[in-house]
């Protein structure tokens, strides 16, 4: 085993923990995202938020969803940075270990972030928007 293969070895058992734990992220802001928008709109038929100051932290409630949205969605292209990089490593580890570093089909796995943070931003504005319109009317 050559020293590059053994530093390549490290760089693979970095990045594939890089994105286990990226796995966990997405999911933990997809639902921080949802339970923001969540807890406006059951905020707003209170009386207190019918007040302009109320109706403002309702309007930063739902901004801040949007936020988390972004944030979100920049996350998945760093996690598909990620994923392009490993599967760089995996190539050159392929020549070195061909039993162990099989090519195998790309896992949906980042598409599924992307379309997911994609979403969830659209969600929000379009959420945003409406909402605001309702409770300024």
């Amino acid at each position: 085993m050559s020293e590059s293969s053994e530093d390549y070895l490290e760089i693979h058992n970095s990045l594939a923990e890089e994105l286990r734990h990226s796995d966990g992220l997405v999911w933990q802001l997809a639902i921080a995202i949802a339970a923001a928008e969540e807890g406006v709109v059951a905020l707003s038929d209170h009386a207190a938020f019918q007040s302009a100051m109320g109706k403002g932290a309702l309007v930063a409630g739902f901004l801040f969803s949007i936020g988390l949205s972004y944030v979100l969605l920049l996350h998945a292209y760093d996690r598909r940075s990620t994923v392009q990089r490993l599967r760089i490593v995996e190539e050159e580890l392929s020549g070195a270990y061909p039993k162990v570093f099989v090519a195998k089909r790309g896992s949906p796995q980042w598409f599924a972030s992307m379309l997911l943070a994609w979403f969830l931003l659209a969600e929000s504005s379009v959420g945003f928007v409406l909402f605001v319109r309702q409770i300024y009317a």
